[in-house]
C-alpha cells in the first residue's frame, strides 16, 4: 500500500492510499502518517482522503480492530492534548464497495475523531470544504 501526502492546498491536506494492504506493516505505516499530520499542520486542517487507489479486500477486515483502537486512543488523549484539535474534518472519497464497508465496520466500534463527510468523487469534495 502506498500513501502519500499533498499539503500544496493547506489547510487541505491530501491523503492518497493506493494499492494492496500488504500486512500489518501497512496499517502501521497509515497511523504513522496520520498522526504525522498532528505533529506538521499546528494550525487546523482538514484531510481529503482519497482511497480511489486503494485496492480493498474482505481479508483487510482483520485490520478493522487494529484501526478502531488507534482512533479510540486518539480520542481518549484528545482530552489532554490540544494538538489533536486541529484536524477539523475529514473528506474521505470512497469509490469501492468493499472499502466503503471497511470504514463503516471501524466507525461502529470506534467514535470518528473529527467530522467525517463520506463522498464517491474528488470533485464533490468541494461541497464540504
Amino acid at each position: 500500500m502506498i500513501i502519500t501526502i499533498n499539503s500544496d492546498e493547506f489547510p487541505n491536506v491530501v491523503m492518497k492510499i493506493s494499492g494492496v494492504v500488504e500486512g500489518p506493516q501497512c496499517v502501521d505505516r497509515f497511523k504513522q502518517v496520520w498522526m504525522m499530520g498532528y505533529a506538521v499542520y499546528t494550525t487546523p486542517f482538514t484531510y481529503i482522503i482519497d482511497t480511489t487507489g486503494y485496492e480493498g479486500d474482505v481479508n483487510d477486515m482483520k485490520y478493522i480492530k487494529s484501526l478502531a483502537s488507534f482512533f479510540k486512543k486518539i480520542n481518549k488523549d484528545k482530552k489532554t492534548d490540544s494538538r489533536y484539535e486541529n484536524l477539523k474534518k475529514s473528506i474521505i472519497v470512497i469509490d469501492s464497495p468493499i472499502s466503503k464497508q471497511l470504514l463503516t465496520a471501524i466507525m461502529s466500534i470506534a467514535t470518528t475523531v473529527c467530522p467525517v463527510q463520506i463522498v464517491s468523487t474528488r470533485e464533490e469534495c468541494s461541497k464540504y470544504i
